[in-house]
């Protein structure tokens, strides 16, 4: 199995190196190894593809937080979003970099944003569900669920935590 894997894994590289799947398996392994240099590379190397210029930015900031550069990694993605990437993912970051530099009402706000655009999207709705409930902001947390609700099918977690707030907030 590993072998045709290896396999595969050439192949797809030959193809397309700088297809934006290889980039974001190749990054996510450099960030995990902590190898910040490989991660630099990867992260050029999409920005130079101009695939996905959504991609470049959420590489750069994710790089940038895993350093602990939260200032930074916020300015990459606010820059993004002022000039014309209009992206939920995009948005969803930012949210994720100012939650993790403590800044939950900032975070709520931009997850609030990617919702907007992508209310389908169930981690942009656990991002922001669990921003709004650290917020004290419950009410607005089930509203949301209850949309969730109707577009995740069978997601487990956000079903259980619909009925969580549910039987808290919920008609009696």
């Amino acid at each position: 199995l590993e072998q045709g894997v290896k396999e595969w894994r050439a192949k797809a590289e030959a193809a397309d190196r700088a297809h934006p799947i290889l980039v974001e398996a190749d990054f996510r392994d450099a960030i995990e190894r902590k190898d910040y240099s490989a991660a630099t590379a990867i992260m050029q190397l999409a920005k130079e593809s101009k695939r996905d210029p959504s991609q470049s930015v959420l590489l750069e900031s994710q790089l940038l937080a895993a350093q602990g550069k939260m200032r930074e990694a916020t300015a990459v993605l606010e820059n993004a979003l002022q000039t014309g990437i209009d992206n939920s993912v995009v948005y969803r970051a930012l949210g994720s970099v100012l939650e993790q530099a403590g800044n939950i009402e900032g975070a709520q706000r931009q997850y609030e944003e990617a919702y907007k655009r992508r209310p389908g999207d169930m981690q942009t709705v656990r991002q922001l569900v669990g921003a709004l409930v650290r917020n004290g902001n419950a009410q607005r947390a089930l509203e949301v669920l209850r949309d969730a609700r109707q577009l995740a099918g069978l997601d487990e977690e956000i079903a259980d935590v619909w009925l969580g707030l549910e039987g808290q907030l919920g008609d009696r």
